[in-house]
């Protein structure tokens, strides 16, 4: 007999629906064949985010039905307010919303304020003792795929790994100019220090490379510069330098938070990395190109400059 870890179910389901959405077909396949428009079909399409929640935290229904009951609650309102006033959006015909309306504004900040203060319960899935990954992280990112690609369809988005060798040349390009300012920059203020490891395994390298790409990158790229960058471009379409300062500035100060906060170096050093990750999105129009540049910059950090 066969045993189903349900931790596992989770993650997978809540990954391979995150991955899919990489194709083209995926999307154009739900709003075709499941949503047509239907709010019915759109209430049970959030709803079903809720599954890989409720996996993972269904052993504390027996603890604690009280803490579980709150924090599928809290998990319920995450994912339905923003989609609701995404389909409310979409059905607006007169006047016709312009791109990054009052909704689009309110959409953005309730997908990624409880992301960013870690106002959602915990629910993550241990891989390890050191490694784990959290399940409201990855159904924020879902979320936002749903709403911005089904929902209220925003284009050029770019979330496809179909990667052409300009997309290569690019990301390396905004990799290396961003580190020959930035590695200087950071030691001389105290933010970066020289720190490798004792011993490098191969394996932890390449693992940890995927996790900052699937957990840190690309989630922050389909926000700030799939979403944000290109609404405000969007908003503007002759200020598209002005687009990409403005979210590479909003991206900075959404490290203000970290330790110790209000953390100004953070902000400075983070909003020139933002700068280069919205140079990447503008020049290959993919934000997974983006999300490369900026995993390559979080990595040698981790690994080399005591991130």
């Amino acid at each position: 007999m066969v045993t189903i870890n349900v931790n596992w179910l989770a993650l997978f389901l809540i990954v391979a629906v995150y991955l899919a959405f990489a194709s083209g077909k995926t999307p154009a396949w739900i709003k075709r064949h499941i949503y047509r428009r239907r709010e019915r079909r759109a209430v049970l399409m959030m709803a079903a985010l809720l599954i890989p929640y409720v996996l993972v935290t269904l052993p504390s229904w027996q603890i604690d039905l009280g803490v579980f009951a709150r924090g599928l609650l809290a998990m319920a309102a995450y994912i339905f307010i923003p989609g609701a006033l995404a389909i409310y959006r979409s059905r607006a015909k007169t006047p016709s919303p312009k791109p990054l309306d009052l909704a689009d504004v309110l959409i953005i900040l309730i997908v990624w304020l409880p992301l960013e203060f870690d106002w959602l319960p915990r629910a993550d899935v241990i891989l390890r003792p050191d490694l784990f990954v959290p399940i409201p992280l990855l159904t924020g990112a879902v979320l936002l795929l749903l709403i911005f690609f089904v929902f209220r369809p925003l284009p050029t988005i770019g979330y496809t790994f179909s990667f052409t060798g300009r997309d290569i040349e690019f990301a390396l390009k905004a990799f290396a100019l961003y580190a020959v300012i930035a590695v200087p920059v950071g030691l001389l203020i105290g933010f970066l220090r020289w720190n490798p490891p004792a011993r490098m395994v191969p394996e932890e390298l390449v693992l940890r490379f995927v996790g900052i790409f699937l957990l840190v990158g690309l989630p922050e790229e389909l926000l700030f510069r799939g979403v944000i960058q290109n609404l405000v471009e969007k908003r503007n379409p002759r200020e598209r330098n002005a687009a990409l300062v403005i979210a590479s500035i909003i991206f900075g100060a959404a490290h203000l938070n970290n330790p110790p906060a209000p953390n100004y170096l953070y902000m400075l050093m983070a909003t020139g990395a933002g700068v280069a990750y919205g140079w990447v999105w503008a020049r290959t129009r993919k934000v997974t190109a983006a999300a490369l540049t900026h995993t390559l910059i979080d990595w040698v950090w981790a690994l080399l400059l005591g991130g």
